[in-house]
């Protein structure tokens, strides 16, 4: 995650079958694929929205994918990757997160964010584990 003004912008990469069974799970599409070319980007935004509260200073902040696509620099299993950006009526100085996603596929699900502000280039780190919702706040 990249705070740069008013501007949090997310990269989410993901095994690509776990993203594929989390999306048909959330649609009730039982025959849903992930495939390049075709787009399930807001289905993937309304899941976003659904388990990541993001809050900046206060408002809470919608999820919007810009981007999205195979990742090529995968040696293993098929990997996907989301951009997903937020924008803040104003310049961030805090922001809470609520983080739940893959949650109901894996009940051991572990997620590390890593949070860059800019322009210092500060980093921090939030940890996520199945189970424990709390929301946790970095101030910058």
């Amino acid at each position: 995650m990249v705070v740069d003004g008013a501007t949090v912008t997310c990269r989410v990469r993901v095994f690509h079958d776990d993203a594929q069974a989390v999306l048909r799970r959330f649609a009730n599409r039982p025959t849903l694929r992930i495939v390049d070319g075709a787009s399930q980007d807001s289905l993937f935004e309304r899941y976003v929205e659904a388990k990541v509260s993001v809050t900046s200073d206060g408002t809470p902040l919608r999820p919007r994918v810009i981007d999205s696509g195979r990742d090529t620099d995968a040696t293993t299993a098929t990997m996907w990757w989301y951009v997903i950006e937020y924008r803040a009526p104003r310049s961030v100085t805090s922001l809470a997160i609520r983080h739940q996603l893959m949650f109901e596929q894996f009940e051991n699900q572990r997620n590390v964010m890593t949070i860059l502000k800019m322009p210092r280039e500060e980093r921090y780190s939030l940890y996520f584990a199945a189970g424990d919702s709390r929301e946790q706040v970095v101030r910058f």
